[in-house]
Parts: structure tokens; C-alpha cells; sequence
């Protein structure tokens, strides 16, 4: 089950990861929970942010924090653009939807942009596109 928001974990987890210091995903993006109407998940973006890099943070915190199923629905209901929690910040808002609810989302297409409001891929498919960053130097 999804934490709800009025939950003492996910009010713990909002305490705990705020816009100034939020949860740092594998890919460095932050991660803090939504207090917007309709979304679960805010997502602050990095240079060059792809949509990859979005739905690979909502899912990792998704699956840890939230308890969302590998089959659970990742669905953008704010596209990428001008945070309203973090002066000068970019940030993509997400939607959590169980799978038993998902039927009448559209199913992904082949690219999966950040700017358009409905994108949605399972957790399972976010995690899939994380990968560590690299923190090797040139000269090793």
C-alpha cells in the first residue's frame, strides 16, 4: 500500500527531506514529497535532465519510501518547469497510480520527455533507466 500523506511516515519523511535538503537519488536529482493538489512526488533536476533521469528518482524513492509495486504507474501531472517550493530550481511533478488503477492511462510511447503532463512508465521501468554516477577521474 502507498503511503498517504496524512500518514506518520510520510509526515516524518516531509520533516525529514525538505525543497532546501532533499533526498539525494542514485543520479543526484532531489526528491522531496509533493504538497500539490493531485501529485506525490517532486522531482529537482539537474543539468541537462532527461526524462530517464526524472523516472529513475521518483522511482527509487517511490519503491523505498512509499512502498509502491514494481507494477505501480509513475504519471507527470506537472511537466518539467519552475519549481514553487525552490527559488531558481526546475523540478517535474509525479503522481503515484496502482497498477489496478492504471488501465486508462495511455501506454508509453518510445521517448519519454519530462515536458509532457500524462508521461507515466511503471516503477519497475524508472529503476531501470538508474545508473550510478560515474565519479571516476579521467586519469584513472
Amino acid at each position: 500500500m502507498i503511503l498517504t500523506s496524512a500518514s506518520a511516515e510520510a509526515r516524518s519523511l516531509s520533516e525529514r527531506y525538505t525543497p532546501t535538503s532533499p533526498y539525494r537519488a542514485l543520479n543526484e536529482f532531489g526528491v522531496i514529497l509533493s504538497a500539490e493538489e493531485g501529485a506525490v512526488l517532486e522531482v529537482y533536476a539537474k543539468p541537462s535532465a532527461s526524462g530517464m533521469k526524472y523516472f529513475c528518482a521518483a522511482a527509487e524513492f517511490a519503491q523505498r519510501f512509499l512502498r509502491a509495486q514494481p507494477s505501480d504507474r509513475l504519471v507527470i501531472t506537472r511537466a518539467e518547469g519552475p519549481s514553487t517550493t525552490r527559488d531558481g530550481a526546475t523540478s517535474v511533478l509525479f503522481d503515484i497510480v496502482p497498477r489496478a488503477e492504471a488501465q486508462g492511462l495511455p501506454s508509453g510511447g518510445v521517448t519519454l520527455s519530462p515536458r509532457r503532463v500524462g508521461e507515466n512508465r511503471s516503477v519497475n521501468s524508472g529503476k531501470s533507466f538508474c545508473k550510478p554516477v560515474d565519479r571516476r577521474r579521467d586519469d584513472d
